[in-house]
């Protein structure tokens, strides 16, 4: 829930190309929902939904940093899947052994969280934004 948010009148701030990934995923109101706020932010952002099941989700993945992708959410059934493709884990995923929230990294590798914090780390690297200007409520562990 975001209950304060300070917009400039400039152009709006990259912040970087983000996804949901899943099987099915056409069904995700995650786009929408990641337009409406990055709209409402005045941020330029990316948030799209791609098709992937098990056995082709490293390959997609793969496609989508290939063409900037800087962070994702996944569904079920890729959560274990991406946990593996990922170099680094939150302290939660190193006990769960799975993700739903995996970052690229500047090297290029994925770190994973079941935490939905990558956009929000996104926003933070890109711009700084002091916890007065957003506040942010989440009911994750």
């Amino acid at each position: 829930m975001l209950e304060t948010l300070e917009t400039s009148a400039e152009a709006p701030i990259e912040i970087g190309r983000y996804a949901v990934f899943g099987q099915p995923i056409a069904h995700s109101r995650s786009p929408a929902i990641h337009r409406q706020f990055a709209q409402q932010a005045h941020l330029a952002l990316s948030y799209v939904a791609i098709e992937s099941g098990t056995a082709d989700f490293a390959r997609a993945l793969a496609h989508f940093a290939a063409d900037g992708g800087r962070g994702a959410n996944v569904t079920l059934p890729l959560k274990a899947t991406a946990h593996g493709l990922c170099h680094t884990h939150g302290p939660h995923a190193k006990r769960s052994g799975v993700v739903n929230t995996v970052t690229r990294r500047d090297d290029g590798t994925w770190h994973g969280t079941p935490l939905y914090f990558a956009e929000l780390d996104a926003i933070r690297d890109a711009i700084d934004i002091f916890p007065q200007q957003l506040r942010l409520i989440s009911f994750a562990e």
